[in-house]
């Protein structure tokens, strides 16, 4: 008897165990939450501690409400090298800051026809600085359109190099047309003298020109001769003409 009393007891414990493993199976894990410390753990406050979500939980949430990437945005101003075509605000917008920047220029210009008077080097490189600002702020692109829209020259041609002069040491030649000087667009041959004259003379300066439908980089030695605003640039003269972009 004692016997059979023993073994009901086993069966007993047997069932009670399987019973706890089926509650433990049944509730699954305990949440994996991480207390955080508030201002009632330091004394400074009595607010209850809260629970901060599992890891997976806050990187969802927090990237729902992550503010848009800059490089995402929609710039208020347009791209400098959009085309123009099609996009009547930014020809609107070329045009505002092109009046402004030509009024500008103006007012140096009245001022030294006021006093009957050609403009000093000064004025004339003030003058021009404000039109680099004007290509750089609109981009090249848009410039090159709006002087071809307008019927002004947007191109520049070598017409004549002279023999041994830094020109024709720089392997330029006749019909070559221009493009950049130091880095920078030429559009006219006032473009390249008043770049010319950002350099000291003697500096070896990059330039770059069309030539038979193929870019040709350069470098050209700036004239240490002083001609002021002469039209030999360097040992060469440059004649203007329009071309469409």
């Amino acid at each position: 008897m004692a016997k059979a009393f023993g073994s009901g007891w086993a069966v007993l414990g047997g069932v009670v165990l399987l019973i706890g493993l089926a509650s433990l199976l049944w509730r699954g894990p305990e949440p994996n939450h991480e207390r955080v410390a508030t201002p009632a753990d330091s004394g400074t406050g009595a607010a209850p501690a809260r629970e901060r979500p599992p890891a997976t939980e806050l990187g969802e949430r927090e990237r729902s409400v992550a503010p848009p990437s800059l490089a995402n945005r929609e710039s208020e101003r347009p791209t400098a090298e959009e085309p123009l075509e099609g996009l009547p605000e930014r020809r609107d917008w070329i045009e505002e800051r092109y009046q402004n920047a030509q009024a500008r220029r103006a007012e140096i210009k009245d001022a030294a026809t006021a006093e009957h008077r050609k403009l000093r080097p000064d004025e004339l490189a003030q003058s021009w600085g404000i039109e680099f600002e004007l290509v750089d702020e609109i981009g090249s692109s848009g410039y090159d359109r709006m002087l071809y829209d307008e019927g002004r020259a947007n191109r520049t041609k070598v017409h004549w190099v002279g023999p041994g002069s830094n020109a024709d040491l720089a392997g330029i030649e006749r019909g070559d047309i221009p493009i950049s000087f130091d880095g920078h667009p030429v559009f006219s041959p006032q473009f390249f003298r008043e770049r010319k004259w950002e350099q000291n003379a003697g500096a070896v300066v990059p330039i770059e020109v069309l030539r038979n439908g193929e870019i040709v980089a350069l470098l050209m030695t700036n004239d240490e001769l002083i001609r002021s605003r002469s039209g030999v640039i360097n040992g060469m003269t440059l004649l203007p003409f329009a071309e469409e972009p």
